[in-house]
């Protein structure tokens, strides 16, 4: 058998291992016949699939990361006492003084650090966002994004000590990560079933990414 490639040679040694035991060549070629056309019923759903989102384009990940890359790009050119005006003004605070100042729990997610920070954020929304935005819709993709943001800044608050400064859009990208991660280990037939392990696969990558970077 080892010398069959391609979808055949697969589907014959998946078809010969299922079956077990020795039987009829017109049984042996019943069973070849039924995972040949299965796994063409799958590449054809997969194919439908790909098509339908590709006619989608995912507008608000395009904005998001665009005001992103923006506001980073502006962040240094107006600085109080060295430092940046917007991590002075937008970035979430939880000392006393600014810790119910309720519009940083949004405002500093559209904030980064540095080169880095921003990089590794962007590529994740990039990632996440494309997909995710296509498939649930830009409505949905702007209420999971937003409450991921919010949600971030209320764990910061809660759970944070002493007086620290948060920004970056790692909430909002772990609030999109959870979504795809719902989506990959229970697809409930809105993810082909054919695509799910090699969505997994890339779900990790990006897990590891953002776990660093957290």
């Amino acid at each position: 058998m080892a010398g069959l490639g391609g979808l055949a040679g697969k589907e014959l040694s998946a078809a010969m291992a299922a079956m077990g035991e020795p039987v009829s060549m017109p049984e042996f070629h019943r069973v070849m016949r039924d995972r040949v056309e299965a796994t063409r019923d799958e590449q054809r759903e997969v194919s439908h699939f790909a098509a339908s989102l590709r006619g989608r384009t995912p507008w608000m990940t395009w904005l998001l990361l665009a005001t992103i890359g923006l506001i980073y790009l502006g962040q240094g050119l107006v600085l109080v006492d060295g430092t940046s005006a917007f991590i002075v003004t937008g970035a979430l605070r939880s000392d006393p003084e600014a810790r119910w100042q309720l519009w940083r729990m949004a405002s500093y997610s559209w904030l980064h650090g540095g080169m880095m920070h921003i990089a590794f954020n962007g590529y994740a929304l990039y990632l996440l966002g494309t997909f995710l935005e296509r498939l649930v819709g830009s409505a949905r993709f702007v209420v999971i994004y937003t409450a991921s943001v919010l949600g971030g800044a209320l764990a910061v608050l809660l759970f944070q000590s002493g007086v620290g400064v948060t920004v970056g859009a790692s909430g909002g990208v772990w609030g999109l990560m959870t979504a795809m991660a719902v989506l990959f280990f229970r697809p409930q037939g809105i993810v082909p079933e054919a695509m799910v392990a090699p969505m997994r696969s890339s779900f990790g990558r990006i897990l590891v990414i953002n776990v660093v970077l957290s």
